[in-house]
């Protein structure tokens, strides 16, 4: 398990990425916002958790976001970010995140916790085959 605290937000989704169209394809770069945010989520992993092995299993992702003020926000405009930012250095693809837990609350400190949980491959098989099975049966 590992448990991480951020102090700063990330960037909003549509201050992260730029759509450009190269000689005729539509590519997708990070801002240096955006950039700058992932450098710092490696440098607080590392710095908190000293031994960091990039889980490769399923996982459950439980995030607290505590903001100053109480000015209208979606948490879920910055999740996108923060989910990509772990991504090569927690786990290996956010395609592991089997279940996710979002809460927003509001503390004059602001910051993000995340909790990273293993789920143990039995609990997670189970749940696909009785999902696979239910979907044949109707």
């Amino acid at each position: 398990m590992y448990e991480i605290e951020l102090d700063r937000l990330p960037p909003s989704v549509n201050h992260a990425y730029i759509i450009r169209n190269v000689k005729g394809r539509i590519l997708r770069f990070r801002t240096a916002r955006a950039q700058e945010y992932f450098k710092y989520v490696k440098r607080e992993c590392f710095r908190q958790l000293n031994k960091v092995k990039i889980l490769t299993h399923p996982i459950s992702v439980h995030i607290e976001v505590s903001l100053r003020d109480k000015r209208k926000r979606d948490i879920d405009n910055r999740l996108k970010i923060l989910l990509d930012s772990f991504e090569g250095v927690l786990w290996a693809d956010d395609s592991q995140i089997f279940e996710l837990y979002i809460k927003k609350s509001f503390d004059k400190n602001q910051k993000i916790r995340v909790k990273i949980t293993p789920i143990p491959y039995g609990i997670q098989s189970q749940n696909t085959v009785k999902s696979y099975i239910d979907e044949e049966n109707q």
